[in-house]
């Protein structure tokens, strides 16, 4: 009967712990998922058509809050700074796009080409190579800092090749990004 009771007891507090550890109070959830060693992240978008210029910068505060600064230039003259906001929801969604581990746009233009045959009359095929290019007028350049690991990227209109070719998820990456700071703050538009 001891046996019973005790494994009863033991029972009861691994779940106690677990329920602890699975659904622990708030603060300690967000410390354990604010724990990335992010310190920054910078986007400009370039506008080559205007000589436009946008930026958005996130920082992190010595309250480890997210900070994000906007700043837009038209022929390299100031126009607009956005006082300071303060935003750890946006960094989540952020982080979800993955974003700190893309390549650069030289290193996935192969993923937009394709090869076309053609029969020249004599059964001899020939195969050419041909890449999707979009009008670039604009260009993204997204930089990260990760455990001081830097990371710079740039592409050229991520969300016109997304919406051309869905299955590259570099651009789908880089798109969602832009769109989330689109959706919250009308800028990038």
């Amino acid at each position: 009967m001891k046996a019973i009771y005790f494994s009863l007891a033991l029972l009861l507090s691994i779940n106690f712990c677990n329920a602890k550890i699975f659904y622990g109070d708030n603060d300690s959830i967000k410390k354990s998922i604010n724990k990335p060693s992010f310190t920054a992240l910078t986007i400009t978008r370039i506008g080559h058509t205007g000589n436009k210029k946008e930026k958005v910068k996130m920082t992190k505060d010595e309250n480890e809050d997210w900070n994000i600064d906007y700043t837009a230039y038209q022929n390299d003259q100031e126009m607009i700074n956005l006082e300071t906001l303060q935003n750890d929801s946006l960094w989540f969604e952020v982080l979800k796009t993955k974003i700190h581990f893309l390549p650069d746009w030289e290193d996935i233009q192969y993923k937009f080409s394709t090869f076309l045959e053609a029969d020249l009359g004599n059964g001899t095929e020939l195969l050419e190579d041909h890449f999707l290019v979009l009008g670039e007028s604009d260009e993204i350049e997204i930089w990260t800092d990760k455990d001081q690991k830097y990371n710079k990227i740039s592409y050229a209109l991520p969300d016109s090749y997304y919406k051309k070719i869905p299955e590259v998820d570099e651009t789908k990456a880089v798109a969602t990004l832009i769109e989330i700071f689109r959706d919250k703050y009308q800028i990038f538009e």
